[in-house]
Order: structure tokens, then C-alpha cells, then sequence
């Protein structure tokens, strides 16, 4: 029996190792990570001009319908409604493919020409989204600004380099192309 326990205590020693590695590794990178982040800045946008050959109406009534928005925005699974916030206007949950979820709050509304909302986060972190809707020679000129406030530095490295705001936003605006097609006919 010591022979069997003396044979297998090499490979007991080198499982013990890469556990060790792995772990060692796994702890410098969000050390690495941490520090990266210290150096972005907490005060981010994006901004995007995007013109559609619809009119402001058809723009305004996809973007005003917000249970609708699992029928064409990127990722969304479902859209649970919240209720109203306390300016009276809509919050809901955005459910999505990967089992996370996300809420928004409607924070300004004013018919054809604005739609502002807020992603609900903890106190460390603001995200803003201002949408702004003019006619231009019989199509629909969208202004998006996607404002972020991100304190903690490792939330920045993560926005920043492994979730890509810029893609999620131009993948809102090809998705509502695409929906606005749907809509014409």
C-alpha cells in the first residue's frame, strides 16, 4: 500500500502546482487589471450620428416601444416592465441571452425629438444614454450620446477592454436600422 501512495504523491505534487499557477496567475491578473484601470478615466462618452431613411415618427415609435425592444436590440432575451419612476416615466429590465439582466430608467421624453435613459447600476457607476431626433430633408438624423461614470478602476479595465461600449453601441443602431425595415412594410 506504500508503494501505491509513494507513486502517486508526484502527480499529487505536480496537480498542487498548476492549481498553485493557476491561481497565482488569476490573482496578478486582476491585480494587473486594478492597476490598468487607476489609469482610465472615470468620465467616458461615446457619440454617434446615424441617419435613417425613415421618417422621425417611424424612428420615434421603434425607440418609444420599449416591450418591443426584445423583437430587435442586440442580446435581448425578454423586457420586464418596472413600473414608473418618479418623474412619472417608465423603467424596465432588460433580460439577455447570457442570463444577465440590466435596468434602465426613461429619464427624459420629449415626443419626436429626445429620448434620454439611465442604466440603473450601484452608486459606482452611471450610464447615461441621450438620443436626440431631427428631420433632414425627409429622413431621420439621430444624434446618441452614451455618457459613463465608472469609479472603480477595475469596472473601467472591464468596460474599457473586454465589453466594448463602442460595439454595443453601433450594434443598437444597425439593430434599429434592421427594425425600422420591419416597420415600413
Amino acid at each position: 500500500m506504500d508503494n501505491f501512495f509513494q507513486s502517486l504523491l508526484p502527480k499529487v505534487v505536480i496537480i498542487l502546482k498548476i492549481i498553485g499557477f493557476l491561481i497565482a496567475s488569476t490573482i496578478l491578473g486582476f491585480i494587473i487589471a486594478y492597476m490598468i484601470g487607476l489609469f482610465i478615466p472615470q468620465n467616458t462618452f461615446i457619440e454617434r450620428r446615424k441617419s435613417f431613411n425613415y421618417e422621425i415618427k417611424t424612428v420615434w415609435l421603434a425607440l418609444n416601444d420599449i416591450e418591443g425592444y426584445s423583437g430587435w436590440k442586440p442580446r435581448v432575451k425578454t423586457i420586464e416592465t418596472l413600473g414608473l419612476n418618479v418623474e412619472n416615466l417608465p423603467r424596465w429590465r432588460e433580460v439577455y441571452e447570457n442570463g444577465f439582466s440590466k435596468d434602465f430608467s426613461l429619464i427624459k421624453l420629449s415626443k419626436y425629438t429626445h429620448f434620454s435613459f439611465e442604466e440603473n447600476y450601484a452608486q459606482n457607476m452611471n450610464v447615461t444614454w441621450i438620443i436626440k431626433l431631427t428631420n433632414f430633408q425627409s429622413k431621420t438624423v439621430m444624434h446618441l450620446k452614451k455618457y459613463s461614470r465608472i469609479q472603480q478602476p477595475f469596472k473601467r479595465f472591464e468596460t474599457r477592454y473586454l465589453e466594448d461600449g463602442v460595439k454595443e453601441v453601433d450594434r443598437f443602431l444597425l439593430s434599429l436600422n434592421e427594425r425600422l425595415k420591419t416597420l415600413e412594410r
